[in-house]
């Protein structure tokens, strides 16, 4: 079912996947509530994203199709099949045409206007990625480990890039150059007129994300739970930032602020300006008398302060209690003191501020000093022990927590002409970690099934390698900590026909060329017997039918080949005939 809500009038032109070549995922329209119900378009709109030009919404469907809607009514304008397969890319609409890949393997070019093709390639897997079009060159990623680059206008390969293992991230181009993850934990920046190998960055394992570009740093998720962001030159860290599980979703950057999604079920907000921090209490220059002392001061930040630390001198940072409004006690030493403040926003960017003291001591308070300080390691090294401690129960607690997936839901089995398709729902619960993967079992009798194929995280196979019988299937899913337990059992019948190698005289199945094959072979069987008897018959009654002694001898020997010919049929040897 595709929706299309708004306030009175269309939202701004969205061609491609994330909106434009560097996957920034926002548009300057600006979309006020309330919205309301335009229309709505029914089909199995399960994964593609819509794409919006000229007034018309493009998406892809899990009917195998690709359709053209009208953006004001949801009329339809044309539908496109791309080969009886699910399209999950995301269409990308330029000069006029539609390009999207589909899971028959095909990237596919089709007129705007028709739906007509202009062109279609062939890769080596199913295409999940979606396209990015740029100078005249569509980029895109296939589960056959390869980026293509293809002529917008021909269909022609240009050039591919082989990464280590499959490629359902969706490029995005900037500055001549093409940004991609991949399932081999790499993120991949190659030159986009070449297809040269610029850098490469290693992440825990790179899954679904699709990488942004902005301001000179690609954003992207990682399955290791991180979000990262990188220098778009040089593939160099700038900063990574843990979340509680994996990272699918794509970013979006809008006013310096990159939004992005964990199946951890929050969304983060991260900004690129660094933090500011100021320290209220001490002030630079004062002599202090007494120590330890409250250090306090304040920090701000456009999307959040993270933590404040504090140190002085060249000593090891403290975390201070408190983020927007802060403070932390301290200890002086005899002389002059630097105490500095370090604020870090939750995008991994800091900023220091410090202020310098001095500490006079009395001929009574050393001893004290000694004596404060002496505790103040040791509290503070009993708190660092008590701290680690409770950190290492938790990450053992929530490891432990972590279990297998719960069986998949509503598995259903549709048959066709040689082949049959299976769709089915993820498992209500993931047992805490991200699903992997999907096992496929297949049998030939109920209850006894075995594997027979795994698959991505997908909802859906189909089974080209079957025959006109029944089988039975069952789905388990797969998650970090294992496999879970079995879908319920489905059945299926192919519809496939079958002809004989002389030109289709049977139009039946094969069930039923047996039976008529079983019912010649006892005719001929019997019509041999009934010639062979007639051997026997004595000349006057051989006389009395018109046939003669030599001519019974001939009606003896075609008897024999018809019982021999009728047997091997029954036998099923007709290919003896």
């Amino acid at each position: 079912m595709l929706l299309i809500l708004a306030q009175t009038a269309l939202a701004d032109e969205w061609p491609m996947f994330r909106h434009d070549l560097s996957h920034s995922g926002t548009t300057d329209e600006i979309v006020k509530p309330p919205l309301m119900m335009l229309w709505k378009y029914h089909s199995i709109f399960d994964y593609s994203s819509p794409a919006v030009s000229g007034g018309v919404v493009y998406i892809g469907s899990f009917d195998g199709y690709v359709y053209a809607l009208d953006a004001s009514t949801g009329n339809l304008k044309w539908k496109y099949q791309t080969g009886d397969y699910y399209v999950f890319s995301s269409p990308a609409v330029s000069g006029g045409v539609v390009y999207i890949g589909s899971s028959d393997n095909y990237v596919y070019a089709l007129d705007a206007s028709t739906g007509n093709l202009k062109w279609k390639y062939q890769t080596g897997d199913v295409v999940l990625s979606s396209p990015a079009v740029s100078g005249g060159v569509v980029y895109i990623g296939s589960q056959d480990d390869y980026v293509y680059a293809l002529d917008a206008s021909t269909g022609n390969l240009k050039w591919k890039y082989q990464t280590g293992k499959s490629v359902y991230s969706s490029p995005a181009v900037s500055g001549g150059v093409v940004y991609i993850g991949s399932n081999d934990g790499y993120i991949y920046a190659l030159d986009a007129s070449t297809g040269n190998l610029k850098w490469k960055y290693q992440t825990g394992r790179t899954w679904y994300s699709s990488p942004a570009v902005s301001g000179g740093v690609v954003y992207i998720g990682s399955d290791d739970d991180y979000v990262y962001a990188l220098d778009a030159s040089t593939g160099n860290l700038k900063w990574k930032y843990q979340t509680g599980n994996g990272v699918h979703s794509s970013p979006a950057v809008s006013g310096g602020v990159v939004y992005i999604g964990s199946s951890d079920n929050y969304v983060y907000a991260f900004g690129n300006d660094n933090p500011t921090v100021s320290i209220s209490s001490p002030s630079g220059g004062q002599t202090i008398t007494a120590s330890p002392i409250n250090v306090s001061g304040t920090a701000s930040d456009n999307v959040g302060v993270s933590k404040v630390e504090i140190k002085v001198n060249d000593g090891s940072w403290q975390l201070a209690s408190g983020t927007t409004s802060w403070s932390k006690k301290v200890t002086l030493s005899s002389g002059s003191n630097t105490i500095h403040a370090r604020a870090t926003d939750i995008s991994g960017n800091n900023a220091e501020t410090s202020v310098t003291v001095s500490y006079v001591l009395t001929p009574t308070e050393a001893p004290t000093e000694a004596t404060t300080e002496a505790t103040t390691e040791a509290t503070t090294e009993a708190t660092t022990e008590a701290t680690t401690k409770a950190t290492t129960k938790a990450t053992t607690k929530a490891t432990t927590e972590a279990t297998v997936p719960n069986h998949p839901q509503n598995l259903k089995a549709t048959a066709g002409d040689d082949y049959i398709n299976l769709r089915w729902e993820a498992p209500s619960d993931n047992g805490g970690s991200f699903i992997t993967s999907y096992r496929i079992y297949r049998g030939t009798t109920s209850g006894k099934v075995t594997p027979l194929k795994e698959v991505n995280n997908v909802l859906a196979y189909k089974d080209n390698d079957v025959t006109n019988e029944t089988y039975y299937y069952k789905v388990s899913a797969i998650n970090s900590k294992g496999e879970g337990a079995f879908s319920n059992e489905v059945s299926a019948t192919p519809t496939s026909t079958a002809s004989s190698g002389d030109g289709g005289i049977f139009q039946t199945t094969t069930s039923e060329n047996e039976k008529l094959l079983q019912l010649m072979g006892v005719i001929l069987i019997v019509s041999g017997l009934l010639f062979t008897a007639l051997t026997s018959i004595k000349k006057d009654v051989s006389i009395e039918f018109g046939v003669s002694e030599r001519n019974l001898k001939y009606v003896g020997g075609t008897g024999i080949l018809l019982v021999i010919i009728g047997a091997c049929i029954l036998l099923k040897c007709s290919n003896l005939i």
